[in-house]
């Protein structure tokens, strides 16, 4: 009937399965009534019958007496329903404040800030420092050691492999320097050619992301944010698979065999 198969649809609504609503449906008509008389009206397998009454029970919509030695069920009225519904709600209101501070603390863990000139780039290398997490960079320019200076990079790295921060470092063009790196611990550089000049370098540590732009005015921008940090690390998961090696380093690229 259409009006049945409303109730149905309604109910389920609120997590109460077909078989349930079937059952209970059954009781309203047929009060006092066995497992295996209840199973056979609906149609369904005792045990499947039982388990459905069990859920009834838990949710407060039918009871269990016995008489004459055996279980019966009655199905309490259509308030009962009312009240497992408004039970259900108050459950979830309690939780709400809960998700709102979850929501609230994803959004204050993101976050943007913009400086400039070379202190500024300095901060960023001992950022990633403090964090003590694995690193990846690419778009790192060729001039790179010129503008920071070769003994503040050798410092920097020699402190990062001590405290046992791996990174992995794609370089925009060949250069000596990538050879010197791999022989470093915990340490992997590549190099991409022909990508075209750019003087942004884009590292990614854990849930934040560092820019750096190698050009004056010299600019570092730092974004706290999980997702964003996950988007760039694909960016650079992808660059690092057309990466090449440098041939001194004892690999070869399929294009150097």
């Amino acid at each position: 009937m259409e009006s049945e198969d409303k109730i149905v649809e309604a109910l389920k609504t609120v997590g109460i399965s077909q078989s349930e609503v079937s059952i209970y449906l059954d009781l309203v008509r047929s009060p006092g009534s066995s497992v295996q008389e209840i199973s056979k009206r609906v149609n369904i397998y005792r045990s499947n019958a039982y388990e459905a009454l069990r859920r009834l029970m838990k949710r407060g919509l039918i009871e269990e007496t016995r008489k004459d030695g055996s279980m019966i069920f009655n199905a309490k009225s259509a308030d009962a329903i009312l009240e497992y519904v408004g039970v259900q709600r108050d459950e979830v209101e309690k939780v709400i404040p809960r998700i709102k501070e979850i929501e609230k603390m994803d959004l204050e863990e993101e976050s943007v800030s913009i400086s400039h000139g070379m202190n500024s780039f300095r901060e960023a290398y001992n950022d990633f420092l403090n964090m003590k997490m694995d690193m990846f960079t690419y778009n790192v320019p060729i001039n790179v050691t010129d503008i920071m200076g070769e003994g503040f990079l050798d410092e920097y790295h020699n402190k990062r492999i001590k405290n046992g921060t791996e990174i992995q470092i794609i370089f925009k063009d060949e250069i000596s320097r990538i050879g010197a790196l791999n022989k470093r611990p915990k340490t992997e550089a590549r190099y991409l050619f022909g990508e075209g000049e750019s003087a942004v370098n884009t590292s990614i540590c854990g849930n934040f992301v560092h820019i750096m732009i190698f050009e004056k005015p010299y600019t570092f921008i730092k974004i706290r944010s999980k997702r964003v940090a996950q988007a760039y690390y694909n960016i650079f998961k992808a660059n690092w698979e057309r990466a090449k090696i440098p041939v001194a380093t004892g690999e070869k690229t399929e294009e150097q065999s």
